[in-house]
């Protein structure tokens, strides 16, 4: 599978899984506050946009745990 193909299929899984968590509230008439996981969601859906709109220095991740000493975002530069 293509790059570009790839990253559309996981953007629209993480419209599928948002759309069916709200489905879910909306049928059990819950309006609860959002769950931490669809943010990371979300996070990854812009992160694919950005990739194939090749705004890939817009891309980002926030660690629940912190960094890791050699995983690929601990050596990027900060100014």
């Amino acid at each position: 599978m293509e790059e570009t193909k790839f990253l559309k299929e996981i953007e629209y899984a993480c419209q599928e899984i948002r759309n069916r968590y709200f489905s879910i509230e909306v049928a059990q008439g819950k309006f609860s506050e959002e769950p931490w996981w669809i943010k990371k969601i979300e996070l990854i859906e812009d992160n694919c946009k950005a990739f194939l709109e090749l705004r890939k220095s817009e891309i980002t991740w926030e660690r629940d745990f912190g960094k890791l000493e050699n995983s690929w975002d601990s050596k990027k530069k900060t100014n």
